[in-house]
């Protein structure tokens, strides 16, 4: 046992039932610090004063500290409490995010060596009543859950690794020749409409040239673009500043066409030998509320002010001239 390698000693301890592991790190010298990583490397803290006490001396102690790498903070003593549950008891209480258990959170940053943080909240957010719609039962609602999450982020928050993320994120997004992006947005199922007012959703697709394609421009052979709202117009995604002088398959999901550029900007690939619009559309005609700049898109798209009520705008493209356009304007392409 003395003779066997790092390596197989790690081997040995990840494959041990936990209780032998506490026993072998006891009894075996040689395997202190391969069972030592490994019963350390995942800590879970709950609610529990019991559990509290644990967390805080391993992160008390330099040795322990260092070796974990996953944690996970459960905020409720019963995450997984059915829905039916809470139809059935009257008597629910708001939780509240004790001063004690806040600051756990706060410490996650002391973890030297930590690279994955799980958070557990209660599976049930809001249990809606059938004979009434805005009566509510839960114990952690939004207000609770954004509390969480902002403490946990301001804690996760670290300028210098933060720069040092970005460089490195940047630097694997130049050595890339293939880019999938599926997007996903938020939806409200109370109210529809509110789901286009989401700011996050105009500022993904104002930063999406810069963060994510214009990095990858120079080796970038594959491109497909996805989301799971119609995108182009509203929000509004300008390509223009990208260039990708390899490019050989662009794929778009659910884009909209509203002006001549974005078929000049597709045009102008000319190393493109394949292009792919899945559920694409033509906006014919728009009219928005609020005002609308010189190319006819909202200045202020999240604007719910509805006294202005712009001119009618007319888009004279139709797929027939479009297709034309690739045709005659791509002389490397294939299929479309």
């Amino acid at each position: 046992m003395e003779t066997l390698s790092t390596g197989l000693k790690d081997i040995i301890a990840f494959y041990t039932p936990k209780p032998d592991l506490k026993n072998l790190r006891l009894v075996r010298k040689s395997f202190y610090t391969s069972t030592t990583r490994e019963l350390f490397s995942r800590v879970h803290v709950t609610p529990r004063q019991a559990s509290i006490k644990k967390f805080q001396a391993v992160l008390a102690s330099p040795a322990l500290s260092k070796e974990v790498t996953n944690a996970k903070l459960t905020t409720y003593l019963n995450p997984s409490k059915s829905f039916e549950f809470y139809r059935r008891d009257d008597d629910v209480r708001e939780s509240t995010l004790t001063r004690e258990y806040e600051r756990i959170f706060s410490s996650i940053n002391g973890f030297p060596n930590l690279r994955d943080v799980v958070i557990e909240l209660s599976e049930v957010c809001a249990v809606i009543k059938p004979t009434d719609y805005f009566d509510q039962t839960h114990e952690e609602e939004v207000e609770f859950r954004s509390q969480v999450l902002s403490i946990l982020f301001d804690a996760l928050n670290n300028s210098e690794e933060a720069s040092h993320f970005i460089n490195n994120f940047k630097q694997l997004l130049q050595r890339i020749t293939e880019l999938r992006l599926k997007i996903v947005t938020e939806y409200e199922q109370s109210t529809p409409d509110n789901s286009w007012s989401r700011p996050e959703l105009y500022i993904f697709f104002e930063e999406l040239p810069d963060t994510w394609l214009q990095p990858t421009q120079q080796n970038l052979t594959r491109l497909t673009l996805h989301c799971n709202v119609h995108w182009g117009y509203i929000p509004k995604c300008d390509f223009l500043c990208i260039h990708f002088p390899s490019l050989k398959k662009l794929e778009l999901g659910n884009y909209s066409f509203s002006h001549d550029w974005q078929v000049d900007w597709i045009c102008s690939r000319t190393t493109l030998e394949m292009v792919i619009l899945d559920d694409c559309t033509i906006a014919s005609h728009t009219r928005t509320f609020g005002l609308v700049d010189c190319e006819g898109y909202w200045v202020v798209p999240m604007d719910e002010d509805r006294s202005f009520l712009s001119d009618r705008q007319f888009n004279p493209q139709r797929w027939s001239d479009i297709f034309a356009e690739f045709e005659a304007r791509l002389p490397n392409i294939k299929s479309f």
